[in-house]
């Protein structure tokens, strides 16, 4: 479906509200998220009260609330107003969101990942070992993703997986079993079996091992359907969508 009010380009994020609503975001040139209930197309930006339209991410809690992650801060929307949350100038933005069971959300960012508390944002990066191994910095946070045992694995820019567990979720250790360090994707699928997509293809940790399933460049998108297909976007650019079968390894590709 074609729709008329924005400028037809590359879609960074798509989510379903609890309404029915598709909102989606813009690559960085854009100014604002979308939202589409099937019949209009609505528009919230910076004029309506976002702390940027520049959205990386978008998370909804239980309670219908809409979160919006930018390279500015977080803002909250629950339907009719709009509240603020900024980072530090350093932190570069929200990468992602993930919303916990019990409603809490985990943010990562350009230079560390924390949770989220209205009464100030504390998180852990470069000090805690959260280290990018190509350069001299805090490693970027693409994906956070349940283990399973009340933990969290982080998918990072050059740094590899990290485990973050503990009582409090306080406890950053590096993990290795990765054959490459740029993580920008980690999914569950409903077997239990989780995927990692990386800068040289897609890898499949179960039945305890690592093994790389399938190479591509630069694998920048990644989920699994109620079929157990894996769907994956690769390339920067012209890569298009693509559907690879577990059970016999084929890949089709859409666009």
């Amino acid at each position: 479906v074609l729709l008329s009010g924005f400028r037809q380009t590359e879609r960074d994020r798509l989510h379903q509200s609890r309404d029915g609503s598709i909102w989606f975001s813009g690559r960085e040139y854009e100014t604002a998220v979308y939202r589409y209930d099937g019949t209009t197309l609505s528009r919230l930006g910076e004029e309506e009260g976002l702390i940027s339209g520049h959205v990386s991410d978008i998370a909804e809690t239980s309670d219908g609330v809409l979160w919006f992650g930018t390279d500015r801060g977080l803002s909250r929307f629950d339907g009719t107003t709009i509240q603020t949350y900024p980072l530090g100038p350093l932190s570069g933005g929200v990468r992602v969101i993930f919303v916990d069971a019990d409603d809490v959300l985990w943010c990562g960012t350009y230079l560390d990942i924390f949770r989220f508390d209205p009464k100030g944002l504390v998180g852990m990066g470069k000090r805690d070992n959260l280290a990018n191994h190509q350069q001299n910095q805090s490693a970027s946070v693409f994906a956070i993703e349940p283990d399973g045992k009340g933990g969290y694995l982080l998918g990072t820019e050059w740094g590899g997986v990290y485990h973050l567990e503990g009582p409090s979720r306080d406890r950053l250790t590096r993990t290795d079993f990765l054959g490459s360090n740029y993580v920008r994707n980690i999914v569950r699928s409903a077997d239990g079996t989780l995927w990692f997509g990386t800068a040289d293809g897609i890898y499949k940790q179960g039945e305890g091992r690592v093994q790389r399933v399938l190479e591509r460049k630069w694998i920048i998108g990644l989920n699994a359907d109620d079929q157990g297909h894996l769907w994956f976007g690769h390339g920067w650019a012209g890569g298009g969508l693509s559907r690879y079968n577990p059970t016999t390894g084929a890949v089709e590709t859409f666009t």
